[in-house]
């Protein structure tokens, strides 16, 4: 019935594609940042947490921003800290 989305960004004149989380996925996020991306991460081609490691800081924060966005993730970050249910 409902899938979820995938969008593609352009950043520094790359282009890349993230998905939305399902609900596992959300109510289950790592709470390491790099794992976050490489999980939604569509391409292109894979990622590892490692190689988002070595990607600049800038970059993943945008890109933590950008998922946050796609998953209205509000007053949460994916930097760790806990989610919040209203």
């Amino acid at each position: 019935m409902f899938k979820p989305q995938s969008k593609t960004f352009t950043l520094d004149g790359k282009s890349f594609t993230l998905k939305e989380f399902s609900a596992e996925e959300f109510f289950d996020l790592p709470e390491n940042p790099f794992e976050v991306i490489a999980l939604a991460w569509v391409g292109p081609g894979s990622l590892t947490k490692e190689e988002v490691a070595t990607w600049p800081g800038s970059v993943v924060v945008r890109i933590g921003e950008l998922i946050t966005e796609m998953n209205d993730i509000a007053g949460n970050s994916l930097s760790g800290t806990s989610r919040t249910t209203e």
